[in-house]
């Protein structure tokens, strides 16, 4: 093969492996920083906003979450955004957060973050 060739080649290869980490880095990859803990919200939500049908689950760190943390949560997360739907609760280890709750709010999805004290907090990952 010619030099431009290899130069082309060599370009093209350069491009494709920052696309990637540029990408990743854009995405994220939280897998080792958080602990998720995910609940099923199959029954409809009480008038409080938490989910009904929860299962109680174990995250990667074999930490629990019990059924009156999941409600307490639900109702924080819910009346932050103003009602909807609990569809995900993680248990996080970025600053200041101490869960990400997914809240759907017609039909939509709203990432909240709750401190310890269940008081909404600025996303360290997602912007409001």
């Amino acid at each position: 093969m010619s030099r431009r060739t290899w130069m082309v080649l060599a370009a093209v290869v350069i491009a494709l492996v920052a696309g990637f980490f540029i990408g990743r880095e854009v995405v994220g990859d939280d897998d080792d920083d958080e602990r998720v803990v995910r609940i099923s919200t199959e029954d409809p939500a009480p008038a409080g906003g938490g989910p009904t049908g929860q299962s109680l689950s174990v995250d990667d760190d074999g930490q629990t979450i019990t059924d009156d943390e999941i409600r307490a949560i639900s109702e924080a997360a819910t009346k932050a955004v103003g009602g909807g739907q609990v569809s995900d609760i993680e248990r996080s280890d970025d600053p200041g957060e101490a869960f990400e709750v997914e809240v759907v709010v017609d039909g939509q999805e709203v990432d909240v973050a709750l401190d310890e004290n269940l008081k909404r907090v600025p996303n360290q990952r997602f912007s409001d």
